[in-house]
């Protein structure tokens, strides 16, 4: 199983493994080793859509010289069926975003010589009822779990609402057991996905429901940290934010995609709320939590922006001092109307102002990491390079988006037992980076956290 793009896909790709599993299936960790090599594709921007396609196929021709079957999902299969079926002849199983639980009787078929196409247009969603079965892909002791599908902010930039329909929160209850499967796995850190969760229960109940959600959650037996990506500005309300500070478990860790700060840009992409009650909500969050970590995503290049509206984006980084900022490059897609509107920026102008920005964050990003110099914060341990030495994420620190902390054992000091992954220690910070940070274990505090 080859698995490309979110961590909402790398859901459906353990879902799809826990399935193939239960049907009698074996995975093996290399494409060599296979008899049929899936792939979740992405198909949300077209560096994504390239990424995917040239995965596509190098799996074909791994298959002339070894044989193997190649079946392609996902978002990129659900968006453009008849093109793939066409333009890759050499695939054998095409298979939609509704469609995932059929994959290994679409595998069946495969393997019995079938060329497949199992893609619903009109049902482009997993089934969201059940607590799924899963296949971890990531260490034992961290996971994601996603609360509900599609989206329904309808983003002027997005392509999701076509891929994936509109918003539908999975029943509370699904919610619970899968949290109370995965904490019986041995996972320590639940990490909550969803294009909105601040959008989570209004479909089904006519209200926001991610507060009581997180109470619940925050009760599950075995849970040491659970982390929220991504929470959509306009849907974070006070109960939501007390429900936060209440739950020792839940991270005051604030994953808000912003994409602008210029009102004129916010109108043009479709982006509900204004530049005001932005600042207010960051402002509020910092007064309310003193440890508050946040991170935003930010879209340079949309058509229309102005050199004005670019600079008024950098002056509100220089303002906020953001935690964490990822940076991306507008990508029109077919299909939404920021595609055709007027102004398109041209490339140059957009890759410059992209490296601006970067720069700007990353002096920023480096200024907040060396506030934590002399700081005893706690890690969660990812990895174990040796006995002595430990790769591992603070509370600030989302996997593979934010940055890491190595911590290694200081000569002398003498540990109780072995650190293992999942563990959680505190480690006092010795030196920093734009995005890591380095520090030491410390013999009297050790294997407090366990």
């Amino acid at each position: 199983m080859i698995s490309l793009g979110c961590d909402k896909n790398r859901v459906d790709s353990e879902v799809m493994m826990a399935a193939l599993v239960r049907a009698g299936h074996e995975l093996v960790p290399s494409a060599q080793e296979s008899e049929v090599v899936v792939i979740n594709t992405c198909g949300f921007i077209t560096p994504a859509k390239e990424e995917s396609i040239e995965v596509i196929l190098e799996a074909t021709r791994l298959k002339e010289v070894e044989g193997q079957a190649v079946i392609v999902t996902g978002c990129l299969t659900q968006r453009y069926p008849h093109e793939l079926s066409e333009e890759l002849p050499e695939v054998d199983g095409f298979l939609g975003t509704g469609e995932l639980l059929s994959l290994p009787s679409v595998l069946e078929r495969v393997l019995a010589g079938q060329r497949v196409t199992a893609v619903n247009a009109n049902r482009p969603y997993t089934q969201i009822e059940g607590a799924f079965h899963r296949v971890l892909s990531t260490p034992q002791h961290l996971a994601y779990l996603k609360i509900a599908e599609g989206c329904s902010n309808s983003c002027a930039y997005c392509a999701i609402p076509l891929i994936r329909g509109g918003y539908r929160s999975r029943p509370v209850e699904d919610i619970i057991e899968e949290a109370r499967q995965l904490a019986g796995m041995g996972v320590r850190e639940l990490i909550l996905v969803a294009q909105d969760l601040t959008a989570y229960g209004r479909d089904r109940h006519g209200q926001r429901m991610l507060a009581p959600l997180l109470g619940e959650v925050a009760r599950v037996s075995g849970l040491a940290w659970v982390r929220l990506l991504y929470l959509y500005p306009s849907g974070i309300n006070e109960e939501l934010l007390t429900v936060i500070g209440e739950e020792d478990s839940l991270l005051n860790y604030f994953d808000i995609p912003l994409q602008h700060i210029s009102a004129p840009l916010l109108r043009r992409m479709g982006r509900r709320g204004d530049p005001a009650r932005v600042r207010s909500l960051l402002e509020m969050i910092r007064s309310r939590f003193s440890d508050a970590t946040l991170r935003t995503s930010l879209i340079v290049g949309l058509p229309g922006e102005t050199e004005s509206d670019f600079q008024e984006l950098v002056g509100f980084l220089k303002e906020f001092e953001l935690d964490h900022v990822g940076v991306f490059r507008y990508s029109p897609e077919e299909g939404t109307p920021a595609a055709t509107m007027a102004g398109q920026v041209p490339e140059e102008v957009m890759e410059e102002r992209y490296h601006q920005l970067m720069t700007v964050q990353q002096g920023i990003s480096r200024a907040r990491n060396e506030m934590l110099v002399g700081a005893d914060v706690d890690v969660i341990i990812d990895e174990v390079i040796d006995e002595r030495h430990y790769i591992g994420r603070g509370r600030r620190h989302a996997p593979e988006v934010d940055g890491q902390v190595y911590a290694e054992i200081p000569e002398g000091a003498v540990f109780q037992r072995p650190l293992v992954p999942g563990e959680i220690v505190p480690v006092q910070i010795a030196a920093a980076g734009e995005y890591d940070l380095w520090g030491e274990f410390h013999s009297s505090k050790n294997n407090s956290k366990a």
